[in-house]
């Protein structure tokens, strides 16, 4: 024997919330047992199908198939018109079962049919039933179950999107959808019974798990529509399971379809390699040649820097001028200054060009003063020590900035001369001194 602990909550069917049936102050047991027997649903050796985000083709009949729209009330959204009940007998007899059309839920978490008063007295008289009142069951003994099972009539119920017209799907159930049993706490033994209940009103027309034993549902909460079809039953069918697309796409096609346009064939994904690769060969190519020439360009500036550092330093350049800023030297005054002509005093007749002792002079000489020197040759200008082409004491180097200075290169067995041109206060004073000479050998 098991042992429990009990004590008390509330039941309720559906989810918290829902509104759904409920119970309160319920006695709760909790067991431990390695025999735990909950129940079972008979569904001729079939086993039940349940597919989350689509549905199962090979488990129900296409052409017998009705598409709907939810109803309003989320509570009750699976809605449909039952427009008929029929009864069946193999013999031939047909009868209606329901007076008239109504609106019933199909609810998979109870297992009965509920259907007004009048239609379960039509339900009573077409099988026999008879109602118990103490469990509101239709309870069936053992002699009624065997005609019942030989007789092997069948119920349809004739479903569409209102309760008269419009198109219809028809769901048949045979006598085995409805042989039932029902046990404690509602009987003190298993019995056997028709699940068909006597509704209040109209907001307890339910279609229950007995309609749904021999009916496949599909339901597509994202375009709030759902299908009820006539359920197959093939022993070792092909599971055939179709998704349900989101409402951005289309159709099952076109999902194949994207996923197949995604993948690249070999030749595809071949060439798509090659072109990148030399895609990045030719930018790797560009730059490295853009810094080559400008590498090039540099050393080439270094060069023709050092060969003209050289060549101030040899004393020529390859142009045949020399920058007076090269020449710059130092006199006794602590500043820097290109000389003119430098020579020693005791020398006659030559110009020197390179660095003296005694400062630079444009001529130098004792009492003559030469435009340029020479062993004979004709003076612009005599005199005893009065007149001098260019006064020392006067006349001032200018900056290397204002002078332009050309180097000559002398004929064989001359030495080397620079002629200078002076330029501004400098220039003027020269040309003033040969003007007044001239005049005076006039």
């Amino acid at each position: 024997m098991d042992y429990g602990e009990y004590g008390f909550d509330t039941l309720a069917l559906g989810y918290q919330g829902s509104e759904a049936p409920s119970v309160e102050h319920s006695v709760i047991a909790a067991i431990e047992t390695d025999d735990f027997y909950l129940g079972a649903i008979g569904l001729k050796k079939v086993l039940g199908s349940l597919t989350l985000g689509g549905y199962d083709t090979s488990r129900f009949t296409p052409p017998n198939t009705l598409n709907f729209t939810f109803a309003d009330d989320i509570s009750r959204d699976l809605v449909v018109g039952l427009q008929s009940v029929e009864f069946n007998d193999p013999e031939g007899a047909g009868r209606s079962l329901l007076p008239e059309g109504i609106l019933a839920f199909i609810d998979s978490t109870i297992p009965h049919i509920w259907l007004p008063l009048d239609a379960c007295q039509a339900f009573e008289r077409a099988f026999g039933l008879t109602y118990d009142n103490a469990t509101d069951l239709y309870l069936v003994n053992s002699t009624l179950h065997d005609t019942l099972k030989g007789q092997n009539a069948s119920v349809s119920f004739i479903l569409g999107n209102g309760i008269e017209g419009g198109e219809t799907v028809n769901i048949t159930l045979p006598y085995a959808s409805f042989d039932l049993q029902v046990s404690s706490p509602i009987v003190s033994k298993p019995t056997r019974y028709f699940p068909l209940r006597r509704a209040q009103n109209d907001t307890q027309y339910t279609l229950g798990r007995t309609f749904l034993q021999e009916s496949y549902l599909t339901v597509d909460y994202e375009r709030s529509k759902f299908s009820v079809s006539q359920a197959a039953f093939v022993e070792d069918a092909t599971s055939n399971l179709v998704a349900i697309l989101s409402p951005n796409k289309t159709s099952t096609t076109t999902t194949v379809s994207k996923r197949a346009s995604g993948r690249m064939s070999a030749g595809a994904l071949a060439g798509t390699i090659v072109g990148v690769t030399m895609f990045c060969l030719l930018i790797i190519g560009g730059v490295s040649l853009l810094l080559w020439r400008r590498r090039r360009r540099r050393k080439s500036k270094e060069a023709s820097v050092q060969q003209a550092h050289k060549e101030v330093e040899n004393g020529s350049s390859s142009s045949g001028s020399v920058p007076i800023g090269e020449l710059n030297v130092e006199f006794g005054d602590g500043k820097y200054r290109p000389p003119e002509v430098e020579g020693s005093p005791g020398s006659r007749g030559e110009l020197a060009e390179a660095e003296g002792n005694h400062g630079g002079t444009e001529v130098e000489g004792t009492n003559a003063g030469v435009e340029m020197g020479g062993s004979g040759g004709i003076a612009e200008m005599e005199g005893k020590g009065v007149v001098q082409e260019l006064d020392a004491v006067h006349v001032y180097e200018l900056p290397a900035e204002d002078v332009d200075s050309r180097v000559a290169r002398p004929e064989s067995g001359q030495k080397r001369i620079k002629r200078v041109r002076l330029a501004g206060v400098g220039r003027k004073r020269h040309q003033q001194v040969k003007d007044e000479a001239m005049e005076k050998k006039k």
